[in-house]
């Protein structure tokens, strides 16, 4: 077993050399989260797309922003890059019930061989079932058959730490995948941490032209994350007109 740090909370199995296969545990609101890790030193974190197989310190501010401030009750939910799934976790246990969690990569060996299990597990353990409206998804960004699949369009979608230097070159088609996903009302979710200022200037670039885009203030990140000014949530919605929502 090995206990949670809010700061960093990924770090210690970045260090060690080799494949490492780490349990760690999160207190979301009411919630203790057991999440899997398979961090391994190969130049791609473990993965065969790059980096999704940690938690990293992005996923765990949207996690607990979304438990303490976002309503889900009755909702589609989709989450984009989930990598260990410990954000779709927390959407997937939170209460009032969401209608339809689907956490979704590109990556379909991470998410049959780490993803499905966390939310299998989570679930078991919280809520004593799982539940069929909880579903796992390859959605590779700008796959227009994958894209299909997950039925669009839905109520919340969240993002974390997908907008990094290794993405770059899938900014557009992930700009265009988040756009294809909402509605006029859709509210959007989407962490990051800040690293290549210049590279993640262009994602928010492309971003401002298909969403109107708020960085959500930092009294309202848990206390011990909005020390770091690399750490940052943004809530967005579409130029579409809109009505009113929660």
């Amino acid at each position: 077993m090995v206990l949670f740090s809010w700061i960093h909370c990924f770090v210690n199995v970045k260090k060690r050399k080799g494949r490492c296969n780490e349990q760690w545990h999160l207190r979301i609101g009411p919630n203790l989260l057991s999440i899997n890790q398979s961090w391994s030193a190969d130049g791609k974190g473990g993965t065969s797309l790059g980096f999704g197989a940690s938690v990293y310190d992005a996923a765990v501010l949207l996690a607990d922003y979304v438990c303490m401030k976002v309503c889900l009750g009755g909702k589609r939910v989709a989450e984009l890059g989930t990598g260990t799934g410990a954000v779709a976790v927390q959407a997937a246990v939170q209460e009032p019930r969401a209608r339809e969690v689907v956490a979704t990569d590109g990556d379909e060996d991470l998410l049959e061989g780490l993803t499905r299990g966390n939310l299998t597990a989570n679930m078991g353990r919280v809520l004593g079932e799982v539940l069929d409206t909880v579903k796992v998804k390859q959605f590779y960004w700008g796959n227009e058959d994958h894209l299909q699949e997950l039925g669009p369009p839905f109520d919340v979608v969240l993002i974390a730490d997908c907008s990094a230097v290794i993405y770059e070159s899938s900014f557009g088609a992930l700009v265009d995948s988040i756009f294809r996903l909402c509605h006029a009302s859709t509210d959007v979710y989407l962490s990051c941490q800040e690293r290549v200022r210049g590279v993640e200037a262009k994602f928010f670039h492309l971003l401002g032209r298909k969403f109107r885009v708020r960085e959500v203030p930092r009294n309202d990140l848990h206390k011990d994350l909005r020390a770091t000014k690399e750490l940052k949530l943004f809530h967005l919605r579409t130029r579409r007109a809109h009505t009113t929502g929660c």
